[in-house]
């Protein structure tokens, strides 16, 4: 076991809220969470899309993503109240939408490729589906994908020349840009997938062996590696420091995608194990385990409310997309 209690988990990420988690209940394991208890609402765009996958959720139940139909990938917008609103078509005849986040006063990131199959350039849509796509700048020839957003305005994403060099990754606090990258040596692509209100950001690293954690970044800019035990590979893909939960996918001992809830408010104060990798501490979590019958899950958002948006790829048939609210 390493260093890592409620006092020197908040000194290492700057997250002020670790500090309240409480001690563990008698006959509960270190970190063991009680599992909640989800209802899902399966969607869909229709025919001829034949994939939809939900990638964001905001505070107010809204969610947005993307789907192939004839060809092309478009985005879409779901309305708390279950209303579909799409195409979401980005700039210059994008043959390529894919939004990615949504924050509460319906602020659209994402990134697109435009007609002539340039590189990937990040996009802001403000106004709803039908509204002001502002591009956002990249350097000359190389892609820039758009993942998460706050209600600052605050994103974060990553830079990529070509699939065999480095990804870079970056957030835009407050219109200044600044790196977000593993400590040096820990990876050779950093990828921030989402950004929480307080400046916390979650993402995913693959070391130099190839192999895939995921990592939380406090606001104060320190870094924490996290690997779901028993997993091989650990996605982070959505935060939310008011429900303080982390949620992802990882790839299980038994060889197949498994999505993931993990509070990380109480997962810190109660770690079960951790290890250094190239300087980096990497915390073992053991966070719940979302699955669907015949099919791989994958957790991509969630909100204040503890309610996750994401996608399913079953066995046989089309991927669809799920809104998953904790009961009480």
């Amino acid at each position: 076991m390493g260093f890592l209690g409620p006092k020197s988990a908040s000194l290492l990420l700057g997250v002020g809220a670790l500090v309240s988690a409480g001690p563990c209940a008698a006959g509960q394991s270190p970190s063991a969470q009680s599992p909640k208890q989800y209802s899902f609402q399966t969607f869909e765009l229709p025919r001829p899309s034949v994939a939809t996958i939900a990638t964001g959720i905001n505070n107010r139940g809204a969610a947005v993503g993307y789907y192939y139909a004839r060809g092309k990938q478009y985005g879409f917008k779901r309305d708390a109240n279950g209303v579909l609103e799409f195409p979401i078509i980005g700039p210059r005849d994008a043959v390529r939408t894919q939004p990615e986040a949504i924050n509460d006063y319906g602020e659209i990131v994402g990134f697109f490729v435009d007609g002539q199959g340039g590189p990937i350039m990040g996009f802001r849509l403000d106004g709803g589906p039908h509204g002001t796509f502002t591009e956002i700048p990249a350097p000359p020839e190389v892609s820039l994908y758009i993942l998460g957003l706050n209600n600052l305005g605050d994103f974060v994403g990553y830079y990529s020349a070509n699939k065999f060099l480095p990804s870079l990754g970056f957030a835009d606090i407050g219109g200044i840009r600044v790196p977000v990258d593993v400590p040096p040596g820990g990876s050779n692509r950093t990828e921030p997938m989402a950004i929480a209100q307080d400046g916390a950001i979650a993402g995913q690293f693959i070391d130099p062996n190839g192999i895939v954690y995921g990592f939380l970044r406090g606001p104060n800019g320190r870094f924490l590696g996290l690997q779901v035990d028993g997993g091989s590979n650990t996605y982070p893909m959505g935060i939310n420091n008011k429900s303080h939960l982390i949620v992802g996918t990882f790839h299980g001992a038994d060889y197949r995608d498994h999505g993931f809830v993990w509070d990380y408010e109480e997962g810190l104060a109660n770690p079960i194990g951790d290890r250094w990798l190239r300087g980096l501490l990497i915390l073992k979590i053991r966070p719940q385990v979302l699955d669907w019958p015949a099919g791989a899950l994958t957790a991509a958002s969630v909100n204040a409310d503890g309610v996750i948006a994401g996608s399913v790829t079953p066995n046989q048939g089309y991927t669809f997309s799920f809104i998953a609210t904790p009961q009480d």
